[in-house]
């Protein structure tokens, strides 16, 4: 436990993060999870492989992410 909280202790100012209006939980990434790639995923007759669930999932939040760009610009170097 000592060592969790030691090692995560800049994330643990709930009041200040609260004030700052910035999240607390993980309730707001569960739920665009669940819509964004989910609904890329729930099309009705699709079969999934693992692998490529994990590929779709992985540029679905490129996609609705700030790092979109730079991720491409970095493959692209």
């Amino acid at each position: 436990m000592r060592g969790y909280l030691t090692t995560n202790a800049e994330g643990l100012w709930y009041r200040d993060r609260l004030k700052r209006g910035l999240p607390i939980g993980s309730g707001l990434v569960e739920g665009v999870c669940k819509t964004v790639i989910g609904r890329r995923l729930k099309h009705s007759g699709a079969r999934w492989h693992v692998p490529n669930v994990n590929a779709v999932a992985a540029l679905c939040s490129l996609l609705y992410s700030d790092q979109s760009n730079d991720f491409w610009e970095s493959k692209a170097a």
